[in-house]
């Protein structure tokens, strides 16, 4: 059916139904972005760490072991209940 045989109902459902269609593109969209920037850091580290030198690594391994890792938002909760 064209749009021209269409009763001004049926135009605003239909405008409805594609904005919500465009909202759902646009959802996916923004997963697919935050997904290719996590891929791109993640390559651009691996690059950035096997260009170090052995020495390099040794010491960044270090660093990151004494770190502590980072805590959980459980484990936070409980530090902050603590408090």
């Amino acid at each position: 059916m064209g749009y021209e045989t269409m009763s001004v109902e049926e135009l605003i459902a239909e405008n409805q139904r594609l904005i919500r269609e465009r909202d759902r593109i646009k959802n996916e969209q923004r997963k697919i972005t935050i997904i290719i920037d996590q891929k791109c850091s993640q390559e651009s580290a691996m690059q950035k760490y096997n260009a170090m030198s052995d020495a390099e690594k040794e010491v960044l391994n270090q660093v990151i072991s004494n770190a502590g890792g980072i805590y959980s938002e459980e484990k936070i909760g409980e530090i902050n209940k603590d408090k």
